[in-house]
């Protein structure tokens, strides 16, 4: 393959981007068609969105940062595990919009894909246009990788697999730039790229984001003079250690919290059983979820809508491999690198079978991950990049009507495809039949608060639902993470992470010798039954209080929580020596009473206890990461990578 990089052709007019941003929302629609609020299924309906926009409202009303979540699973770490982007400016800015502009909270998710998938689009655009790939040519690449099968399957069921649809672009536009020559314009955009995008959701997909732009980097910098090299390297190495800072603020609380949970790899098997899906859309390859992994009864396991991306750039990546092949020369230009890094994800993307995935195993933090098929954006990506430019260096010597007609019409065709393929990209790994948040009726909310009973006393609710249901209203058991967004205590919750560490986990095995004792215990006074769109509600007999003293559980204190912590307060100056507080009592709790620290311990079941004097009157408990820890290093590592930059010359050496 040629290389396109050279030279850049003239900016491009205004139409083309017109056209590309019609064609854009033209596509949205389509998928706003068949169903409200498109990517709130799955878990962005029932993990994620809940805690989400709880956390927003925390903030925006209350400005309270979402530290801690008081509402489910005992209390659990919130922001820190970094699944709900609550380090990420863009997580606030899709609630706030679902909420004061669409009004309609459930429509977060498709907020979050719009200010994600229409820059990465004009992004990908213009990557193709700097690679002198058509107008048209390059507006139908952009369609087939933004709207690719598994940025929708997989979005609309696991958000944070949006922002890839912006980071990869931009990351692999610096690999374009960094081939023509690093600057220091470069060093800024690949740092602000590399560390912002850890903050979007989800680690795993930043390190495979990470590792292929650092591949990229060694390949292109391999063709580089020996003097060149050591620049390139230099530049490289400033970029990642200013990335890292900008990442360290959420990077060190997650690591603590990760290194914390009992986890291994369990979903290995990859997408060797669905390789017609990359070429043929569905229906006419019918596939099932890799992993066997299909909880809806409804479906009939087949998800060939996942792997699809047009068919065209895919034959043309393809063909492209043949003729790079057939090149006795090879030359690793910028194009054949995108085509070698779209191979790589291919071979990890098969999983165990492949080979490679199994051996990646062996190496931390690849031991902890699940699901080849997550390289399958990375594969789309790259190969359409590398086959639209494919597609130009074969038809460079027509005649120019020729080649306008060759464009116009491949273009075409893939348009129609990915056309074709929105219009059948109608599954989800489950699908709910509530499409909304509505509020939460308040005659049940009046027997929730008529078990609990009179005064001060506030316990939680349990449920005995299907983890699964398609009616509508099921969202009124308080399954999953719902309780978070409705403000209701419950006893579980839906966070496998926060699962996996030691104090849910022990907990859980109590829970599960004695049942009857363990719901007692957590303060349970009704649990729900929910069956066939039906809601039943039962009510335990005395349960703990949520607040009491140690020696004796008539004695109970008022108490508030919110997203930081717990406050108890003593008002009739009622003696205790140890105050139970019936949340878990999990390593970064701080304890205050009346002002002064004091520890927090745990009783048999895994509860805070807290000591207290006679006479005390408050206590104050709240949950802190090592947030100063990871800006504290964030701000050296940046400090670092811009005295580096200085010390060594690079950015001086570097033009603008």
């Amino acid at each position: 393959m040629q290389d396109n990089s050279a030279a850049s052709p003239k900016k491009p007019a205004y139409a083309e981007w017109f056209i590309g941003s019609f064609l854009f929302f033209a596509s949205y629609a389509i998928l706003a068609a068949i169903r409200r609020n498109y990517f709130n299924q799955d878990d962005n309906f029932t993990q994620f969105g809940p805690v989400i926009l709880a956390a927003a409202r925390s903030v925006f009303d209350h400005g309270v940062f979402p530290d801690w979540n008081p509402f489910q699973l005992m209390g659990a770490p919130l922001a820190e595990t970094g699944v709900y982007a609550l380090t990420y400016p863009v997580t606030y800015l899709s609630a706030w919009l679902a909420v004061n502009v669409w009004k309609d909270p459930a429509a977060w998710v498709d907020v979050f894909f719009l200010l994600h998938a229409f820059p990465g689009f004009l992004v990908t655009m213009r990557l193709l246009r700097e690679l002198k790939v058509s107008e048209w040519v390059s507006i139908a690449a952009s369609q087939a990788f933004v709207f690719c099968g598994y940025n929708l399957i997989i979005g609309r069921s696991w958000y944070y697999m949006i922002p890839m649809i912006l980071w990869l672009p931009l990351l692999a536009f610096t690999l374009f730039r960094f081939a023509q020559a690093a600057s220091s314009r470069w060093i800024a955009v690949a740092s602000l790229t590399v560390g912002i995008g850890f903050h979007s959701g989800n680690a795993q997909m930043w390190i495979y984001l990470l590792v292929f732009w650092l591949l990229g980097a060694a390949l292109l910098i391999s063709r580089q003079p020996r003097e060149a090299k050591l620049v390139s390297l230099k530049a490289v190495g400033i970029a990642l250690v200013i990335g890292m800072g900008i990442a360290a603020p959420l990077f060190i609380p997650q690591f603590q919290f990760a290194s914390e949970m009992h986890r291994q790899s369990q979903f290995n098997s990859g997408i060797g059983r669905s390789l017609l899906a990359l070429i043929f859309p569905h229906p006419i390859a019918q596939v099932g979820f890799p992993d066997g992994w299909w909880p809806d009864p409804r479906g009939p396991g087949k998800l060939g809508q996942m792997f699809y991306a047009g068919t065209v750039f895919t034959l043309c990546a393809l063909a492209a491999t043949f003729f790079w092949l057939r090149d006795k020369q090879r030359t690793l230009t910028t194009p054949a690198v995108f085509l070698i890094l779209g191979w790589l994800a291919f071979w990890l993307s098969l999983g165990k079978s492949g080979g490679l995935w199994s051996l990646l195993g062996f190496l931390p933090p690849f031991n902890k991950f699940d699901h080849p098929f997550k390289f399958l954006p990375f594969l789309h990506f790259f190969w359409i990049i590398a086959g639209a430019v494919f597609l130009e260096q074969r038809w460079a010597a027509w005649e120019e009507r020729k080649k306008i007609r060759a464009r116009f019409g491949v273009a075409l065709l893939s348009i129609l495809l990915v056309g074709y393929h929105l219009t059948q990209a109608n599954a989800a790994r489950y699908l709910y039949g509530d499409v909304t948040y509505p509020p939460y009726p308040h005659q049940i909310l009046d027997l929730l608060q008529a078990n609990a009973g009179p005064g001060v006393k506030k316990y939680r609710v349990d449920t005995m639902s299907p983890r699964w249901d398609p009616y509508r209203g099921y969202l009124l058991a308080l399954r999953h993470n719902f309780a978070t967004y409705y403000g209701i205590t419950m006893l579980d919750g839906y966070d496998p992470l926060v699962g996996a560490t030691t104090e849910s986990h022990v907990f859980s095995l109590k829970m599960e010798r004695d049942q009857a004792n363990g719901m007692k215990k957590a303060g349970v006074a009704t649990q729900m039954v929910y069956r066939d769109a039906r809601l039943l509600m039962g009510k335990i007999d005395n349960p703990d209080p949520m607040a009491f003293a140690l020696e004796n559980t008539a004695v109970q204190f008022p108490y508030d929580a919110n997203f930081s912590g717990l406050e108890v307060t003593n008002p009739q100056n009622r003696s205790s020596k140890k105050v139970v507080l019936n949340y878990l009592a999990r390593p970064r709790l701080r304890a205050w009473v009346d002002d002064v620290k004091t520890s927090v311990e745990a009783d048999d079941w895994g509860r805070m206890v807290i000591p207290t004097p006679n006479g005390w009157k408050k206590i104050y408990v709240v949950y802190s990461p090592p947030w100063e820890k990871g800006f504290l290093i964030g701000l050296l590592l940046v400090a670092v990578g811009l005295g580096l930059s200085y010390r060594t010359g690079v950015l001086r050496w570097m033009p603008d």
